[in-house]
C-alpha cells in the first residue's frame, strides 16, 4: 500500500471563518476517504441533473461521493508531491477541474467502469442551458392543459385563449431553437409539455488505486 504521507497543515485564513470551517471539514473528509477506501475516481458529470445526482449517490451508498469546492479537494488530496497525501495521488488530484466529482469506493473498476459508462438520463433543461434540439409546438387545442392554466401560459410568452372551456395555442410556436441559451421562461414551457431533452451522463477521467498507487488516465478524458 502506499505510505501514507503526514498531513500538512492547510491555510483556509483568507476565507471567512463559518466557510473556513466548513472547507476544513471537507479536507478532513476527502482525507479520511481516501485513506478507507481502495479506489479514487474523478468522473465528470455532464447536463443538470440534481435529482439524478441524488438517485446516483443511493446506488453507490457503499462508498462516498463529493462534489463540488474543486480546490478545496484537491488540496485534501495534495497538489504535488511534497503534499501529496498518498503516494502519487497528486497526479490525479491535478485533474480535478469542472463540473466533476471524486467518487472513493471499493467495489472492483469494472464495475464503476460499466456503470458510468453506461449512464443516461434524460432531464428537463435548466435556464442558462443550450438548448438540445429545437421543439415546435403545433397550434390548435391543448387537451393536456385545463383552463385555470391558460393565464399562465400566456405570461409565458405563448398566444392561447379559452375556446370553449379549452386551452387553444393561436399559432405554431418556436419554444427553442437548437444552440440557442434557454431562458427561465422557455424552461417552464419545456416542463409544461413534458419535454425532458437535456441528457445526463458521466464520462470518467481517471483513476488512482489506493493499495497499489497505480494511476491511469482514460481516453474518453481526452
Amino acid at each position: 500500500m502506499p505510505k501514507s504521507k503526514r498531513a500538512k497543515i492547510v491555510s483556509l485564513t483568507k476565507t471567512p471563518k463559518r466557510r473556513q470551517e466548513r472547507k476544513g471539514e471537507l479536507v478532513l473528509e476527502v482525507q479520511k476517504a481516501a485513506r478507507e477506501y481502495k479506489h479514487i475516481w474523478v468522473i465528470h458529470h455532464h447536463g443538470v441533473g440534481n435529482i439524478t445526482m441524488k438517485e446516483v449517490r443511493r446506488r453507490w451508498g457503499t462508498s462516498r461521493f463529493f462534489l463540488g469546492k474543486n480546490k478545496v479537494m484537491a488540496v485534501a488530496l495534495g497538489r504535488d508531491e511534497e503534499s501529496e497525501l498518498l503516494e502519487g495521488v497528486s497526479k490525479l488530484s491535478e485533474r480535478i477541474s469542472g463540473q466533476c466529482a471524486l467518487l472513493f469506493t471499493d467495489q472492483e473498476p469494472q464495475e464503476v467502469e460499466e456503470f458510468f459508462s453506461d449512464y443516461k438520463e434524460m432531464e428537463y433543461c435548466k435556464a442558462g442551458e443550450k438548448a438540445p434540439q429545437t421543439i415546435v409546438l403545433p397550434a390548435g387545442i391543448q387537451p393536456q392543459f385545463s383552463h385555470a392554466i391558460e393565464p399562465h401560459l400566456r405570461k409565458l410568452g405563448l398566444h392561447t385563449k379559452l375556446k370553449m372551456g379549452e386551452v387553444d395555442l393561436l399559432k405554431e410556436t418556436t419554444v427553442c431553437t437548437e444552440g440557442e441559451t434557454l431562458s427561465p421562461e422557455q424552461c417552464q414551457i419545456l416542463r409544461l409539455y413534458e419535454y425532458k431533452i437535456s441528457e445526463f451522463f458521466f464520462t470518467i477521467d481517471c483513476h488512482y488505486n489506493t493499495e497499489t498507487a497505480e494511476f491511469r488516465v482514460f481516453p474518453s478524458a481526452g
